[in-house]
């Protein structure tokens, strides 16, 4: 059964998250591909995917597989978009890597949004976490920041760097996975949801 649930606040980031099933997670080894870059920006994907893995890894919440094994694995294995994968594709390469779950996704916007007299970074992304082994998207969940999102009064808290506003971003979506995992498998052992 799918549950969606959507977080939009009139002052904080926009946020969709999706999820379904059961999930056995237990600290495995994940596989970050890298993200489809569907912005402008030549290095947009290759950037949110760098700050993405460190916040994933800093995050203790699975073991996360090298970037340059998974660079190697796909090559080998010719798979050259990694936004999407078929269930053959997802097999080959969770099977080469030794893992079970792939997180992949799109970055979606990275450019300036105007406000009155400045302009401030804005960065969109899309993510998803397959499970190789039935080819069942267990989590999903799209976030969108810009740069006064977290601005209070005379400006504070604003943020005018596009890679700190991409960490942020990436941080919460790190979070929003681990609250989903501990949901799963509270459900699944038995316990409630809290």
């Amino acid at each position: 059964m799918m549950a969606l649930v959507a977080a939009v606040g009139c002052a904080g980031p926009s946020r969709y998250a999706v999820m379904a099933g059961h999930l056995e997670w237990d600290r495995p080894r994940v596989a970050l591909l890298p993200l489809e870059n569907l912005t402008p920006k030549v290095d947009a994907g290759d950037v949110f995917t760098r700050i993405l893995f460190v916040e994933l890894t800093r995050s203790g919440l699975c073991q996360t597989v090298e970037p340059g094994e998974v660079e190697a694995a796909l090559s080998e294995l010719g798979i050259r978009g990694t936004g999407a994968v078929s269930h053959a594709q997802a097999r080959e390469l969770a099977g080469k890597l030794k893992v079970r779950y792939l997180l992949l996704g799109s970055v979606l916007e990275q450019g300036t949004v105007r406000r009155s007299d400045m302009e401030l970074p804005a960065v969109g992304v899309a993510l998803k976490l397959l499970d190789a082994d039935s080819s069942r998207v267990a989590w999903a969940s799209m976030g969108f920041r810009t740069g006064e999102d977290r601005e209070t009064v005379f400006g504070w808290g604003r943020e005018m760097d596009v890679q700190r506003l991409s960490a942020g971003l990436a941080a919460s979506l790190v979070e929003e996975l681990r609250k989903f995992t501990g949901t799963a498998n509270a459900v699944r052992k038995g316990g409630s949801r809290k």
